[in-house]
């Protein structure tokens, strides 16, 4: 078979195709929705340029996810490059710069026919996340040199505010990083309709540079690492990994850019942000600080992917480190010097911190100086301060190269023979001269051909001096994308190309070109970055507590069991009052959850009126109590929703998004219904929240879902029903909302377990629960721990609704998987781990698609 389909591929790159192209006629593609007619080119290619892959994304569509093209019946000119996506601090041009961009451009042999089934070479150009800086690539060189064996792919994507804009209120009308949204839309795209141009939807290799090979990343750990076919195989150049953020961070950049555009107080910001006219709006496509960093560098990337939930549901250095990847046939490199075009031009280790700081303000001071120990001052480089050669490598290896060493070691773990490694080392004279030594992306000529890239100047050693290494490294690129194998078709001089193995990686140089092992130097270079990686990319703080902070949130339970308690004495005194003397005695229980009804509404009304409350989006991207924690989670709601224990309905405002369509909130203390059905209303969601008078509890909650009709009927044992769920792999809901109420459910484990087997394929667990201090791990406290137990003491789950301090949450909810194999995503965080009442709070996503 192996044999068969290398022979297969030797066909398609030597021989071409026997179908013979008619060269006086231009090509014409239909597509259903449209008819294309493009260029057909004197050396044997087509081109098939401007083609819109989805609508114009102005106007409602701002800050959506790319909708399907418009149908046009006319034949339309795909003669001509459409114009690239407007970026950060850039002005509109007619016919080259604009927010009507989402074009998609098509190179293939002029032979190719539906039947070619030719390999796919995708495309996805960097800038930053802030350009279009790599548009409109020419494939005729790679196709030529394939032996007209493959199709070559580019496309525009989002990027800046409009591609990057992250708040919560994008997320509940609108949808966040559609940036990469655009991105998944066009590979889709290719899927759907490269057959008609000659190549097969089944073999499609993906390759980003720079912030393209950053998105290539991402897309391998899309949802949790999910397969959905898209691609086969991905070319990871010069991976650009930025700081990764949240939402809750990002909205800073929200605020400013209402500001900046006049939209500030408008009733309703993002719908004025939707309005403004290009112009306007690019006033605040610009780069600011990172709240905790200076001006003085601006950060050099500001608008970036943030972590989502779904499409990125966590840190690419975590999802690659755990494994949540996709597992196909990788190639992934740099160049020597990565960080010289983008590092500050430092004249001490006081500007290298600073220059860092900028870019990732959560870094300490102890982690900057580690920094700073790790590269030190170094040999002067011409034209640069005496730290710009520190600052220099220190960038480059946090941003590019130690990430595509952990892509390639993480997928060697799975695919050891399927994984290469290079380093870009072709010497430049001028940029040597420069003080840059072999800069970011400098091979991109070589790969695509001197001239593929854009216009190279007459004294480009490209056209002298280099010109030998582009056929070996345009070969390679080839050979991996028509076999999967750098090896396979390789220039006849080109050496053989190992696998990565234990650290492997080949030197591209001209005349020079060998394999080589990774200096252990470099290898504990990265150790470093990967230590600081959670520093460096989403993890929000919470606030360092003063000793008097701390002691202070020791005593916190104290005084909510004395409100409860004062509570549950006040009902038994006016029970007594009204005569009945004996009920305290004989009804304990139902004048307990009498009292706790009580004391939560009032202690609930209290919180949101009487005190102060937190913002409900922290600004700073610092947690500064509990209620911070729920906002960010509660926005990945969706679908249906079971919402646990509501209580008095005090999240009800965090579930207004339209992506959610029904809910159902299982409360079994009816004392708190008409609270919660007055919440209801005032929030506008009284015809999509139905109240469940019910607890979570399997023989509490199947048959209440059974009334609503959201289960069968056929059998009334609850046990039965969740068995049938587990067998056949169904499910009720698309998210379960889980705040605060896990502490007092009978039998934890067994009611996650219940709502577990309730959730859909693919549906998501939101979780914040307050758990037991985690006492015997460095970032817990014994004495927290010794409070736990004195409030259990007192009473604190009788007064509290069976509420217990003590319970190991997490390791319930990684159980509540095991049986297939785990939770496609678990991203669960710790908070508050030295106070008597830390919290854990994440979104965990069932396995299996919707």
């Amino acid at each position: 078979m192996r044999y068969l389909l290398c022979l297969s591929i030797f066909c398609h790159a030597v021989f071409g195709l026997p179908s013979q192209a008619n060269h006086t006629q231009p090509p014409v593609i239909d597509l259903n929705y449209a008819r294309y007619q493009g260029n057909r080119l004197a050396g044997g290619v087509d081109e098939f340029l401007g083609m819109r892959y989805a609508s114009s994304p102005v106007g409602d569509l701002r800050f959506r996810a790319p909708q399907d093209p418009p149908t046009n019946n006319t034949l339309q000119s795909a003669t001509e490059y459409g114009p690239i996506c407007i970026g950060v601090g850039e002005e509109e041009t007619t016919g080259e710069v604009s927010e009507d961009c989402l074009f998609i451009n098509v190179f293939k042999p002029s032979t190719a026919t539906p039947q070619s089934k030719l390999p796919v070479w995708l495309f996805i150009q960097g800038g930053g996340y802030a350009e279009n800086s790599n548009a409109n690539y020419n494939g005729t060189q790679v196709i030529q040199n394939s032996g007209d064996g493959l199709l070559f792919v580019t496309f525009n994507y989002r990027i800046g505010a409009l591609g990057f804009l992250a708040s919560e209120k994008v997320r509940q009308n609108g949808d966040l990083n559609a940036g990469l949204l655009d991105q998944r839309k066009a590979i889709n795209w290719v899927k759907q309709y490269i057959e008609q141009f000659g190549g097969d939807p089944n073999h499609i290799v993906i390759h980003g540079v720079s912030a393209g090979a950053g998105s290539v990343a991402y897309h391998l750990a899309a949802y949790g690492g999910r397969d959905e076919d898209l691609f086969i195989g991905a070319i990871v150049e010069s991976s650009f990994w930025p700081t990764q953020r949240t939402v809750t961070e990002m909205e800073f950049q929200f605020e400013i850019l209402t500001n900046e555009t006049g939209c500030s107080d408008a009733s309703d910001p993002l719908d004025c942000l939707r309005d403004q006219d290009i112009a306007t709006f690019q006033k605040g496509n610009t780069a600011s600080p990172f709240p905790g960093g200076s001006s003085s560098p601006l950060p050099d990337w500001y608008w970036l992917p943030v972590t989502d939930g779904t499409l990125v549901p966590g840190e690419l250095y975590r999802a690659f480190d755990k494994g949540n990847f996709i597992k196909v046939p990788v190639l992934v490199g740099d160049d020597t010097n990565e960080g010289s075009g983008f590092a500050y031009n430092a004249t001490s280790s006081a500007d290298v911190s600073r220059f860092f700081r900028n870019n990732y303000p959560h870094l300490s001071d102890q982690q900057l100086e580690k920094i700073n120990q790790a590269y030190p001052l170094g040999e002067p480089l011409p034209r640069h301060a005496a730290y710009f050669s520190a600052s220099s490598a220190a960038y480059g290896d946090a941003t590019f190269t130690c990430p595509g060493n952990l892509v390639a070691s993480s997928a060697a773990k799975y695919s050891p023979d399927a994984v290469w490694n290079y380093r870009v080392n072709i010497i430049d004279e001028s940029n040597i001269a420069g003080g840059i030594g072999v800069p970011h992306t400098f091979e991109l000529p070589a790969i695509f051909g001197a001239g593929s890239t854009g216009t190279l100047s007459s004294g480009s050693s490209y056209l002298t001096y280099n010109a030998g290494i582009i056929p070996v490294t345009m070969h390679y690129f080839i050979s991996f994308v028509l076999a999967l194998n750098p090896n396979t078709y390789r220039y006849l001089s080109a050496p053989e190309w190992k696998t990565w193995g234990n650290g492997e990686r080949l030197r591209l140089q001209t005349n020079d070109t060998a394999m080589e092992v990774i200096p252990e130097k470099s290898l504990e270079l990265c150790v470093l970055w990967q230590e600081l990686s959670e520093a460096m990319e989403d993890r929000m703080s919470v606030r360092d507590l003063t000793t008097k902070q701390w002691i202070s949130s020791l005593f916190e339970p104290g005084q909510i069991l004395l409100w409860a308690f004062k509570s549950y004495v006040k009902v038994n005194v006016e029970t007594v009052l009204r005569g009945q003397i004996l009920a305290p005695l004989l009804h304990p229980s139902r004048l307990r959850d009498e009292a706790f009804g009580r004391f939560w509404v009032t202690f609930s009304t209290n919180r949101e009126s009487d005190a102060p409350p937190p913002p409900p989006i922290p600004t700073s991207g610092e947690i500064q109590g509990s209620s911070d924690l729920i906002p960010p989670i509660l926005s990945h709601a969706s679908g249906i929703v079971l919402d646990v224990g509501p209580g008095t309905g005090t999240q009800m405002p965090l579930l207004r998004s339209p992506a959610i369509q029904t809910i159902y909130g299982a409360e079994p203390c009816h004392g708190l219904h008409a609270e919660l059905r007055a919440r209801a209303i005032s929030e506008g969601l009284s015809d999509k929240y139905y109240i469940l008078p019910c607890g979570v509890e399997a023989s509490d909650l199947i048959p209440a879902l059974q009334k609503q009709d959201l289960l069968n009927t056929n059998t009334t044992n609850p046990t039965a029903v969740l068995k049938n769920l587990e067998n056949t792999g169904d499910g009720v809901f698309d998210t379960i909302l889980c705040v605060r109420v896990l502490c007092s459910v009978p039998d934890m484990q067994q009611t996650i377990q219940s709502l577990y087997t309730l959730l859909r394929p693919g549906g998501k667990l939101l979780v914040v629960e307050h758990v037991v201090n985690p006492w015997r791990t460095r970032k817990g406290s014994i004495i927290a721990r010794a409070f736990q137990a004195f409030y259990g003491l007192l009473g604190w789950s009788w007064y509290m609704g069976n509420c217990s301090l003590n319970r190991d949450t997490a390791t319930a909810l990684r159980i509540a998987a095991e049986r297939d194999g785990g939770w496609e995503s678990f991203e669960l965080e710790r908070w508050f781990q030295s106070t008597a009442m830390p919290y854990i709070a994440g979104v965990l996503v069932k396995k299996g698609n919707k």
